[in-house]
């Protein structure tokens, strides 16, 4: 393995930190380094913290189990995902290897045999004194290089071995990131289904929910109201929250198509995703004068959308409505659904996202 693959690896994560995750990963690993590393939450600070924990071998080529910890406790996900796939490839390469090399053990275990069955082809052939004082020396040989053998079977007995032992520690290692996963999952479902304090909508059961491929389009009136460059219409409608920030449900006019899109309060463009992560300074916002129409959100059943699901765009011959998932602990985060079958899309700080579980719809009752 490549020392540099590693550190190309921990390079790449630096794009996915915020100061808030820096801050956050500093203080938890902080008994691991020195202080004056711990207190400097920067870029550079946080590439210190890396070769502090190489120099201490607290991290190394083949293992990055601490990182990975460390980004699983602090609630960097993408993060924690790109050493994930380092430690899977670490493994993937070291199994090839272990095949490599026993391929030619049974290599030179053939020709070995090949080398007796010519000895033993010769002794027949040959019937002179001179003959046979050759087979003496080429049996003397032979029976040498069985001697020789015996390790080396030995060997090949003990690398067999590992390789099992390698595919079952790989199939343990699946089960346990597996229960991890589903660990994680429950804990986002749990913190999903909370809804933001400023979100009244409660969430419907999933029982409401009717196998249709297309919902039926004709909605009671709702009001778009015009904006731009971060105006926040009266009576607009909030669909999550971004820290101790509220994120209104708007919608944008891109390219003969209108996408659901967000506006993060305090913003000056609305963010949605159109073959990637996209903003536009004019937007319109959802809004519910005199609380006069009833919104909730509703969980997906599979595949299937809500009979109540709001349309609220277009894009080519698909037809778009409102969703909702969790980003991170503490943001809620408003995209586009495309019917019939997803998946979820959604634009935050710059990145596009897809997401084909955990997702709520906006209804009209």
């Amino acid at each position: 393995m490549d020392p540099h693959d590693l550190r190309a690896a921990i390079l790449k994560i630096q794009d996915h930190l915020s100061d808030n995750d820096r801050k956050r990963l500093h203080f938890f690993l902080g008994p691991d380094v020195p202080r004056r590393i711990r207190d400097d939450p920067t870029l550079v600070g946080t590439i210190n913290l890396m070769e502090s924990l190489l120099d201490q071998d607290k991290i190394n080529e083949q293992d990055v189990s601490l990182l990975i910890n460390a980004f699983e406790k602090t609630q960097c996900i993408d993060a924690m995902k790109i050493l994930k796939e380092h430690m899977k490839k670490i493994q993937k390469d070291g199994h090839t290897q272990s095949m490599q090399n026993l391929a030619l053990l049974l290599l030179h275990d053939q020709e070995d045999t090949c080398i007796v069955t010519n000895l033993d082809s010769s002794k027949t052939t040959k019937s002179t004194d001179k003959s046979l004082r050759s087979m003496e020396n080429l049996a003397t040989v032979s029976v040498s290089k069985r001697l020789k053998n015996l390790p080396r079977k030995t060997m090949k007995f003990l690398l067999l071995l590992s390789v099992l032992l390698n595919i079952v520690l790989i199939i343990i290692l699946g089960i346990c990131i597996k229960n991890v996963l589903e660990l994680r999952n429950g804990s986002k479902q749990k913190n999903f289904t909370s809804s933001p304090p400023q979100i009244s909508f409660p969430r419907t059961p999933t029982n409401h929910c009717l196998e249709i491929h297309k919902p039926p389009h004709k909605m009671p009136d709702v009001v778009w109201m015009n904006a731009r460059d971060g105006e926040v219409p009266p009576f607009s409608v909030a669909g999550g929250r971004s820290g101790n920030r509220s994120i209104y449900i708007a919608r944008v006019e891109w390219r003969d198509c209108t996408i659901p899109a967000q506006l993060v309060a305090g913003d000056k463009l609305a963010e949605f995703e159109y073959w990637g992560p996209k903003n536009s300074p004019a937007y319109q916002i959802l809004t519910n004068p005199n609380s006069k129409l009833k919104f909730e959100w509703m969980s997906l059943c599979g595949s299937r959308l809500p009979a109540c699901a709001l349309l609220a765009g277009k894009e080519g011959t698909l037809d778009l409505y409102i969703g909702r998932t969790c980003h991170r602990f503490d943001t809620t985060v408003v995209g586009k659904y495309s019917a019939p079958d997803g998946p979820f899309y959604y634009a935050y700080q710059e990145h596009g996202q897809e997401v084909q579980e955990n997702v709520e719809i906006l209804c009209l009752l």
